[in-house]
């Protein structure tokens, strides 16, 4: 048995390219004590890879089967969440692990929790509007679904270019596994986001996985709640937005949420109560196919969850 691993190789930086991963063939680690050994299913590829990437590490947000276990409470055959090296097989701590199906890999891989607690943060309430930006990627996607299931009256939507925000708007059947179901949206690489607002709002609740803040206090109305989620414009290449108008906060009584899903315990029993959720997704055979399914992401050419199934053939 062997253990298949990807690594990152140094880069000068720039665009990342298929040179900066390499494909390693070592042994099947042996988990220690308060161990277990995880068969690697599911990896889920996201933005935030980009930084990793720069930084010599490649670890994702994985599901997978304890193949090996030192703890009684994880025995053989038990499915978990972890966060994971590229490899078909890890070690991992049990302290750091959740119970997971690794036959279901959405309901833990995909990005409702985490649109749950941001929504709930922002004090979502039924019949308001919803703003989601980068609401094609994993997360925005899903923060659709989830603000429509909250009882959100309108769902508005960005993203990076016009063929994205037609699955945004348009037929579910035409777009990823899931659909969209936004009820407008822009694209704001080619329309500024104050414009795009000015068009499809007032807003009540942004979500945002941007960070783009600065536009979003320019563009926003008073009392605009808004859950700041992500940086998705930095971890793609893009440089910080030093320009935040405080006195437009102040002036405009903006609320300003940062969050994390681990603030609001009880979310998974609240988001299975709303789901399930069709989740627009891709799904990735292999994990030698990996690093150009993570290029693909950069360039902007998936949408919705991407997740690689490690152990396909």
């Amino acid at each position: 048995m062997t253990n298949i691993e990807i690594h990152p190789v140094h880069s000068t930086g720039g665009v990342p390219g298929l040179g900066d991963f390499a494909v390693v063939t070592a042994a099947v680690p042996e988990p220690g004590p308060g161990q277990v050994l995880i068969r690697n299913r599911y990896l889920a590829l996201g933005a935030v890879l980009r930084t990793l990437l720069a930084e010599g590490t490649l670890i994702a947000r994985a599901v997978g089967e304890v193949a090996a276990s030192t703890d009684p409470a994880f025995p053989v055959g038990t499915g978990v969440l972890h966060r994971s090296p590229w490899s078909t097989y890890a070690v991992a701590d049990t302290s750091a692990l959740r119970t997971a199906d690794p036959d279901d890999p959405l309901s833990c891989l995909g990005g409702a929790l985490t649109a749950l607690a941001g929504l709930r943060a922002a004090g979502l309430r039924p019949g308001e509007t919803v703003y989601v930006s980068g609401a094609a990627g994993a997360v925005g996607s899903a923060a659709g679904r989830v603000a429509r299931a909250l009882g959100a009256g309108r769902v508005v939507g960005s993203t990076g270019s016009a063929r994205k925000v037609a699955l945004l708007t348009g037929d579910p059947a035409g777009g990823p596994a899931g659909g969209f179901g936004f009820d407008a949206a822009f694209d704001h690489r080619a329309e500024s986001i104050v414009s795009g607002l000015a068009r499809l709002g007032p807003v009540d609740v942004v979500f945002d996985t941007l960070g783009r803040v600065a536009e979003l206090v320019e563009a926003v109305g008073p009392r605009t709640r808004i859950a700041l989620c992500g940086a998705l414009t930095q971890q793609l290449g893009g440089a910080p937005d030093p320009r935040l108008d405080l006195t437009a906060v102040i002036g405009k009584r903006l609320s300003l949420h940062g969050f994390t899903a681990a603030d609001h315990p009880g979310l998974d029993a609240q988001l299975a109560e709303l789901g399930p959720f069709a989740l627009p997704h891709s799904i990735i055979d292999g994990l030698a196919a990996a690093p150009q399914a993570l290029l693909d992401l950069f360039a902007g050419r998936h949408a919705g969850v991407v997740l690689v199934r490690v152990d396909a053939a």
